[in-house]
């Protein structure tokens, strides 16, 4: 079963054997989820921004799995339903790396250093498996604190 199985409904399961580091290669990035919830921890404008990214990233991971869905469904590249899945998964994607953008934005004001931005730059597949792990990262908590 694929990971992103996990993300139907509001279900989460199987969450056990996943290692986003490890399966998503993310490495080298600043902040993880836990580090970002402490360093926003008491500014309101922060926490919204987190959340407001969180959210957007949660988006991210979910329009993916639909483009992989409808890429296993379809009738190859050309279809209809492909292209209009595929403009989904961009235009979320943009705002997925926005948000992220407007946070770390939003730290450095304050005076606290945030550099992914500069880390990632341009590079948009960085910004989605930062995505994947954030987004991971929190379905696991969540997991967690379910009876």
């Amino acid at each position: 079963m694929s990971p992103f199985h996990i993300l139907k409904g509001n279900e989460v399961e199987h969450l056990g054997d996943l290692n986003p580091e490890k399966n998503f290669q993310v490495k080298h990035l600043l902040f993880s989820l836990d580090e970002l919830e402490e360093l926003v921890k008491g500014d309101e404008i922060l926490e919204e921004l987190l959340e407001d990214m969180l959210a957007s990233c949660l988006r991210y991971v979910q329009t993916v799995v639909d483009f992989t869905y409808e890429l296993n469904q379809c009738d190859g590249a050309s279809s209809e339903e492909f292209r209009e899945v595929s403009e989904k998964r961009g235009a979320i994607h943009d705002t997925m790396i926005s948000s992220i953008r407007i946070l770390c934005r939003q730290m450095n004001k304050v005076g606290m250093e945030c550099d992914l931005s500069s880390q990632m730059g341009e590079n948009r597949s960085a910004y989605g498996r930062y995505a994947l792990m954030l987004t991971f990262s929190r379905l696991e908590k969540i997991n967690q604190n379910q009876p």
